[in-house]
């Protein structure tokens, strides 16, 4: 997760840059890298970055549910909280304005 925001951070940067007109030259490692791609390769980065965030995420859930399964702490039984679906749409409501700030924000390049 840490790798995908420093990614996310750097594209960040590199597109504030272009949208500056400043020199692309002051960057180094990652960020040189990336100030060599063009608008919509630097928007792929973006979504793989996003589905890499969540596909570890689902990932580090199962494993800790696995873990504790396997532990004892945790039984088979499905959970349901109460009012678990106005806490998922409320999730999805605030993930996808979340996602529209940061894809048409300043850094975004659009």
């Amino acid at each position: 997760m840490f790798v995908a925001w420093s990614a996310d951070l750097e594209r960040r940067r590199v597109m504030a840059a272009r949208a500056a007109e400043a020199s692309l030259d002051q960057f180094s490692a990652f960020a040189a890298l990336v100030a060599t791609k063009a608008p919509d390769e630097l928007m792929f980065l973006q979504i793989e970055v996003v589905l890499g965030i969540f596909i570890g995420a689902v990932t580090f859930t199962g494993s800790v549910v696995a873990f504790g399964k396997l532990a004892g702490k945790v039984d088979g039984k499905p959970r349901q909280l109460p009012g678990g679906h106005m806490l998922n749409a409320g999730r999805r409501c605030c993930h996808c304005c979340w996602r529209f700030c940061t894809s048409t924000g300043p850094a975004s390049g659009r």
